[in-house]
């Protein structure tokens, strides 16, 4: 499985901002005809760059092609999306996968650590590069993962 950081922008469109703007004048204009309480009526205008309702009108297909399914707290790679329903068919526990997940991912941190130090070994030995190289960054950083944010 692949690791992902999203980096995008949210984008804003006039037209749903204009509609969202006549939406909110109608509703308190109602309001006041009626003699009632203002109604909130929202229009979305703001969009993140891979908002589920976005990605559907790229062009060329190229939405399908995002590589992770996204919420507004964390994400999946769709490859362990595409795993879930065959291996819980199969009796396979969601525990399960989580830890066969988590498995995965130490591993590959594991891997990233012994690089790290292969390489830091090296600069040290040969003199080349940052003799004093920043520590690698515990696996439950949150904030770090081999320096790399």
């Amino acid at each position: 499985c692949d690791n992902y950081y999203v980096m995008g922008r949210r984008y804003k469109c006039d037209k749903c901002m204009k509609t969202n703007e006549t939406l909110q004048k109608e509703s308190k204009e109602s309001a006041k005809e009626n003699e009632s309480a203002v109604k909130k009526v929202r229009h979305r205008y703001t969009f993140r760059s891979w908002d589920e309702d976005v990605l559907p009108y790229l062009p060329r297909g190229c939405g399908d092609e995002f590589p992770a399914f996204l919420t507004h707290k964390c994400g999946l790679d769709k490859k362990v999306v595409d795993m879930m329903r065959p291996l819980f068919d199969r009796g396979y526990r969601p525990e399960a996968l989580s830890d066969l997940l988590l498995e995965m991912h130490s591993k590959e941190y594991t891997r990233q650590w012994l690089k790290h130090e292969r390489l830091s070994a090296f600069q040290r030995k040969t003199g080349l590069g940052n003799s004093c190289s920043e520590m690698f960054s515990d696996f439950s950083d949150p904030e770090k993962y081999n320096g790399k944010v």
